[in-house]
């Protein structure tokens, strides 16, 4: 996982404001480039290999049902949400979110985690953004905040 928050972390009230988004630029190497923002890369604690597990498998009969994911990625899972938590518990961290641009520090977050490039594969269409007309989220956006892929049907 990873986390994005300001490379200085004002003590106003004033969050992240429009200038500091300029000049921003993403690169697949080092995820963010920019000096208004630091990057945190955040990795489980244990060493267990993660093999990706299908959310759903298909039985004999066509029909869809859940299957349990292994105790070796369920360890790890609450080992990376543990780091988090810890992490976002240091001083200063969560308050970076709860300011003026703390949604915007939370989507950059998000594509620094699945990588831009992985996001737009996701997608159906390859015009589609992350937000829609007027800035309202788009359903590929809810998606990745709900399911970590940024597809752009619910049934995906």
């Amino acid at each position: 996982a990873k986390i994005v928050l300001p490379a200085t972390i004002r003590q106003d009230t004033t969050g992240v404001v429009w200038k500091d988004l300029e000049p921003w630029s993403s690169t697949e190497t080092s995820g963010v480039k920019s000096d208004q923002f630091v990057v945190h890369t955040l990795t489980a604690a244990t060493t267990v290999e993660d093999t990706a597990a299908k959310r759903q498998r298909t039985t004999n009969n066509g029909s869809r049902s859940s299957s349990p994911v292994p105790p070796q990625r369920q360890d790890r899972i609450l080992s990376l949400a543990h780091t988090i938590s810890s992490f976002l518990q240091e001083p200063n961290v969560l308050e970076c979110f709860q300011k003026p641009g703390g949604v915007v520090l939370l989507v950059m977050s998000l594509v620094a985690s699945r990588g831009g490039r992985t996001i737009s594969q996701d997608m159906d269409d390859d015009t589609c953004k992350l937000t829609s007309q007027f800035g309202h989220c788009s359903q590929e956006l809810i998606n990745l905040l709900l399911t970590g892929q940024a597809v752009s049907n619910v049934f995906d």
